[in-house]
């Protein structure tokens, strides 16, 4: 009876129309399938359970006393990017969703501790104190960042990614990219949050940033692409901002991982062309390469203060490296490849998705 249910919810998995559908058959499966008795047990060598556990009772206690001053001092302390080894990947293989309940506790806790002191009037924590200690607080957890990999043409796959996040309000405000992930960053860059919806439709661009050169041009060390192509490509869907005037636009913190020589680095379309010629086959200009598929996390670290860091790889000679073997049940994540596509509803999906948590 079991089994039955089992593969019921796992084909409800493989053809939910959408994440909330995926969610709540990946729920069930969790169930049936035992990982939730894993999630409710706090106790586990994968991380410090003793000291989240007395964190989030203090969060608790001070919010119950409304005591402003010691529940500021808790987060401050507490509220950074690996507390008691919260980020162990291995705690989040085990299930479908989630991960251990005492951990989504003090992460909810956490927030609501947040909120309230944003939103409680208190004499003696005015307005500018309160954005002081946002400030703070922001630099001690840090932010997220989004790495966008190379891969040639299958760097569009990047947009399906990016339509995903900004549709749940989850669109890191830094992002990086390598290769055509360079590009698809710099077009990001340049578009508002209400510009977005019209950059996500593929007919909006130019999409012809190929000219085949020849095995010639290669051999005289002129590259395999046409560089003008590519620029006149670049140049319309991107412009030729700086990165300030891109952050000024976007609000984004927009890293394309390039050392140059010389005052400074070019920029906007100009930037991204240079960086991309550098991670191709393209004639390269003056600077020095970071390394094909380069991601880079430690600048956004050292730059940003990001501490959580998600990398798109869509390159297959990287994808099939990463993660060991794969999950068996590959059509458990179809559904997400169809909704995280960056094309219109009524067309083919564009995007595949990560695969889903390995047993274990």
């Amino acid at each position: 009876m079991a089994d039955d249910r089992i593969r019921k919810f796992r084909k409800r998995l493989a053809e939910a129309p959408n994440y909330e559908a995926w969610k709540a058959a990946a729920l069930e499966l969790d169930f049936l399938e035992g990982r939730t008795d894993w999630k409710e047990d706090f106790a586990s060598d994968l991380y410090h359970y003793e000291l989240v556990y007395d964190r989030l009772s203090n969060l608790r206690h001070y919010r119950q006393q409304k005591d402003a001053d010691r529940l500021k001092r808790a987060l401050r302390e507490g509220l950074h990017h690996d507390l008691g080894n919260m980020g162990n990947r291995a705690l989040y293989s085990r299930s479908r969703v989630g991960t251990k309940h005492l951990i989504e506790e003090y992460i909810t806790q956490v927030c609501e501790s947040l909120d309230y002191l944003c939103d409680t009037a208190d004499p003696n924590f005015p307005n500018i104190e309160k954005l002081q200690f946002f400030r703070d607080t922001l630099t001690s957890f840090g932010r997220p960042a989004l790495l966008l990999s190379g891969g040639a043409s299958l760097g569009m796959f990047h947009f399906g990614v990016i339509k995903a996040l900004w549709e749940k309000g989850l669109l890191p405000q830094v992002v990086a990219g390598s290769s055509i992930g360079a590009i698809i960053a710099g077009i990001l860059g340049v578009h508002s949050d209400a510009e977005i919806p019209d950059m996500l439709v593929p007919e909006n661009h130019n999409l012809k940033a190929w000219k085949w050169r020849g095995l010639l041009s290669a051999v005289r060390g002129d590259g395999l692409m046409d560089q003008q192509t590519l620029k006149a490509c670049l140049r319309e869907n991107i412009g030729e901002y700086t990165f300030e005037e891109a952050f000024q636009r976007s609000g984004r913190s927009i890293n394309e991982c390039q050392r140059f020589a010389g005052t400074g680095p070019p920029a906007g379309a100009t930037a991204v062309r240079l960086y991309f010629a550098l991670s191709s086959g393209m004639e390269r200009g003056s600077g020095q390469r970071g390394g094909a598929g380069h991601l880079p996390a430690g600048d956004a670290d050292e730059k940003r203060h990001c501490r959580q860091c998600t990398a798109l790889h869509v390159a297959p000679e990287i994808c099939g490296r990463l993660g060991g073997q794969r999950p068996a049940n590959r059509a458990a994540h179809a559904p997400l490849r169809r909704e995280f596509h960056h094309c219109q509803p009524d067309q083919p999906p564009r995007c595949a998705f990560p695969e889903p948590p390995r047993p274990g």
